[in-house]
């Protein structure tokens, strides 16, 4: 089984997906993964919603919460991170929602 451990969505400017939504993103890693015979994939989000060209935790998991083979993990910025953010970001992982940390 291969998993892919580093895989991110967004529409970086100067990019292929430079006019793409998450969605859209999603939907070519999915098909990248079926032609590269990739069983699960791992995304990592941004650590805030800015800039608007990369998604963060919480959208990250809206978009692949049906999905059984693509996981996420969550961001934070270890300098600018409040202490509500560390909480949800630890909810997430208790709940399972998440399957790490990237900081």
């Amino acid at each position: 089984m291969v998993i892919d451990v580093h895989t991110h969505l967004g529409n970086l400017p100067d990019s292929p997906f430079a006019h793409t939504t998450f969605p859209e993103n999603l939907a070519l890693l999915e098909k990248e993964m079926k032609t590269a015979q990739i069983a699960a994939a791992i995304i990592l989000p941004w650590d805030t919603k800015e800039p608007d060209n990369d998604p963060d935790t919480d959208t990250v998991l809206s978009l692949i919460k049906d999905k059984k083979n693509i996981f996420a993990v969550g961001s934070i910025n270890p300098l600018t991170a409040t202490k509500e953010q560390l909480q949800h970001l630890d909810t997430l992982l208790q709940t399972k929602k998440i399957i790490g940390m990237k900081f």
